[in-house]
């Protein structure tokens, strides 16, 4: 095996990997939750990261499995954004209930300043 050829091989599973965890994360959304979103956040972050070092070495212009299998991640992540969007929704109506007095005749929610509990002064 070439050079050239071997690194085609490791892009294409870094890709087979990230799609692999970006399905893990569309069913991690599937239920909201703390703990859930933590991990879809940490399995985004290594998406990220895995994305970013293929695209900088030029691997979808060598490879049509490689290329492909980065169109396939592209679409999973579309049908990512509503599930996330509904996770932020999540959280800021937990923190709104939480810590909220009412909205703003815009419909902003109005949250309740409270003063430090603790001090740090001697």
């Amino acid at each position: 095996m070439s050079v050239e050829e071997d690194k085609a091989a490791r892009a294409l599973a870094a890709c087979r990997a990230a799609e692999e965890k970006i399905g893990k994360v569309h069913e991690l959304l599937q239920q909201p939750g703390a703990e859930s979103l933590d991990h879809a956040l940490a399995e985004l972050t290594e998406v990220a990261t895995v994305l970013t070092s293929l695209v900088n070495s030029g691997v979808q212009k060598g490879s049509p499995a490689a290329r492909e299998s980065l169109e396939e991640i592209r679409r999973t992540a579309r049908r990512l954004r509503p599930q996330i969007e509904h996770a932020s929704r999540f959280f800021l109506g937990w923190i709104q209930a939480r810590l909220g007095t009412g909205y703003t005749w815009q419909g902003s929610p109005v949250f309740v300043e409270s003063e430090a509990r603790s001090s740090f002064e001697g």
